[in-house]
């Protein structure tokens, strides 16, 4: 199933000056980055949840998640833009 990254606004939106450059680094991410992202982030679903919709492992979601992020943060860096605090941290503990 895919997300539709529009759908859903943030939850913690990012100031105006720098919401277009966020925009713009979401959309050149790859389609299922971009999912991937929204599915976290804007629905709040559990790894779990994004995983059986997706029909992907929890650990293939968190691996895509993470690396996910990280090429957001790359294009946003790259921008010199810090990446928004919606986007930062990761919604599951890790095992320990």
């Amino acid at each position: 199933m895919a997300f539709d990254l529009e759908a859903v606004p943030p939850a913690n939106p990012v100031p105006n000056d720098s919401s277009g450059d966020v925009a713009e680094a979401l959309h050149s991410l790859p389609r299922e980055a971009r999912e991937i992202l929204s599915a976290a982030t804007s629905t709040r679903l559990s790894y779990a949840e994004i995983a059986e919709q997706m029909q992907l492992t929890v650990s293939n979601v968190r691996v895509k998640c993470f690396r996910a992020r990280q090429a957001l943060r790359e294009l946003l860096a790259n921008r010199a833009i810090r990446a928004p605090p919606w986007e930062v941290s990761p919604r599951e503990p890790s095992p320990t």
